[in-house]
């Protein structure tokens, strides 16, 4: 029942602190509220004294009042006792307020023995969040920025003054299982985990951009043939699909208000490749123009199996929950690179034991009209050659090697505990496309009816030799 008002700066001195003495209930409670008046975020770290909770039963609610998403799942971080959690504004936000209730059983889940004792709540700290990008000045953060170089380059003196390292590894490439090793070498006291982190169980590293959470999968450098500077860039892959629940791509379309998911094409397909626009040819796609934000051309059935296959413009949408990325008045499109600048998305991808189309922008349906329009996109689908989606005795189906797969080399936990879309085609049927799931199994799913809601993940590359230029 103790409020604390902490509204301007966290003072260590005055830090929300709650002793309870020998109580007589079953279970405490503590509630608090926390009023963020930034555009950053923040993170909250819980600690609770005299209770070893590895024992006990921890429950936990958060409300919102006011447009707020998630960054990292309220759950145990460092130390036995201790509960941390990460709140993101979203793009455009000025404020939010979150209310936090933690409700603690004292009864032995082995034994249903009572505690006994002195127990403590402490809100230990409240601290900014790891946002790369300031969407008010339109300017990256040196200090965050600085400490994600550290984190992928596992060295704790990088910096964006002197890139020396990160261009080398860039040359070399790192993969998704080489960026986790690296991240883990920096201690949060010397890069603070508030910052650029793996979570509490150290199973994926995550970074903030744009009011999401992203995946680093792999570092690379642009084509050397079609950019002379041939800049570093860091391939990201966004964590989680449910962070895009409920919100609205389209005029009268929103993702699902249960894990983000939505259907891949428009509306009815074709299962025909003697067309000009096949329906599951990604360039032409609704996924890319309309769901992505793009903006652009995509193809349109007006029934299924029809030959009536139309050219539909989407102009961008401003108020699209991937606009911050798409959309040039916004100032971040300006350090994302585009795949027509990456050679392994140009020619090279072919997964193993089968081939597909759309994973190369060059090579795939080269005989159809705007077959490598989306080499020009700024988010994009990953392929399931850079996924993980990999072939096993039974083919592409039901594997359960839980190893790092992939270009990227996906661990597990990064490719979730739910399909998510590709943009993958196999070939010789124009309405289906691929669907990856955690252990690298790979579906081959129709698209005809809308009938299957798969999550949507999307990718980019983001240019840090652009970045640390401008700092």
């Amino acid at each position: 029942n103790e409020a604390q008002d902490t509204t301007k700066s966290f003072d260590e001195a005055k830090k929300p602190n709650v002793t309870i003495n020998n109580p007589t209930t079953d279970y405490l409670e503590m509630h608090f509220t926390i009023e963020n008046t930034g555009e950053n975020g923040f993170g909250v770290s819980l600690t609770l004294t005299g209770l070893e909770t590895s024992n006990f039963t921890v429950s936990y609610a958060k409300s919102y009042r006011a447009n707020t998403t998630t960054a990292a799942q309220f759950g145990a971080a460092a130390g036995a006792n201790a509960l941390s959690d990460v709140y993101a504004t979203a793009a455009g936000t000025s404020k939010c307020i979150v209310d936090v209730s933690v409700r603690i059983s004292l009864k032995d889940i082995n034994s249903d023995a009572k505690a006994e004792g002195n127990f403590s709540f402490v809100l230990d700290s409240l601290t900014e969040a790891p946002e790369l990008f300031d969407i008010s000045t339109k300017k990256f953060n040196t200090s965050n920025i600085n400490k994600l170089l550290q984190k992928i380059s596992g060295d704790s003196s990088v910096s964006a003054k002197d890139m020396t390292k990160i261009n080398q590894l860039a040359q070399e490439k790192q993969t998704a299982e080489q960026l986790l090793a690296n991240f883990q070498k920096i201690p949060a006291s010397t890069a603070s985990a508030n910052s650029v982190s793996a979570n509490s169980l150290q199973s994926e590293p995550i970074i903030e951009l744009g009011g999401y959470s992203w995946i680093p999968v792999y570092l690379s450098t642009t084509n050397e043939g079609k950019d002379a500077t041939h800049d570093v860039i860091l391939t990201l892959w966004l964590a989680d699909a449910s962070e895009l629940s409920g919100k609205a791509y389209d005029t009268d379309k929103t993702f699902s208000s249960s894990g983000g998911t939505t259907a891949w094409a428009s509306g009815w397909c074709n299962t025909s490749l003697d067309v000009d626009y096949p329906s599951n040819m990604y360039g032409t796609s609704y996924m890319s123009a309309v769901v992505l934000n793009n903006g652009g051309e995509y193809a349109h059935c007006t029934a299924n199996d029809s030959t009536d296959i139309t050219l539909e413009t989407f102009q961008q949408n401003p108020n699209s929950p991937f606009s911050l990325f798409t959309m040039e008045e916004n100032g971040l499109r300006d350090f994302i690179v585009t795949p027509e600048f990456v050679s392994w998305q140009e020619d090279g991808q072919s997964s193993t034991g089968r081939r597909f189309e759309n994973e190369n922008w060059a090579t795939s349906y080269t005989d159809k009209t705007g077959n490598d329009a989306w080499k020009n996109d700024y988010l994009w689908l990953p392929s399931v050659t850079e996924s993980g989606g990999q072939q096993n005795t039974g083919g592409l189906q039901g594997t359960t090697d839980s190893s790092p797969r992939g270009l990227w080399k996906t661990l597990p936990q990064q490719r979730q505990n739910y399909y998510f879309w590709t943009r993958s085609a196999p070939q010789g049927n124009g309405a289906v496309v691929g669907a990856v799931g955690p252990l690298a199994t790979y579906r081959t799913i129709q698209i005809k009816s809308n009938a299957y809601l798969y999550s949507v993940r999307p990718a980019l590359h983001l240019n840090l030799t652009k970045i640390a230029n401008s700092l």
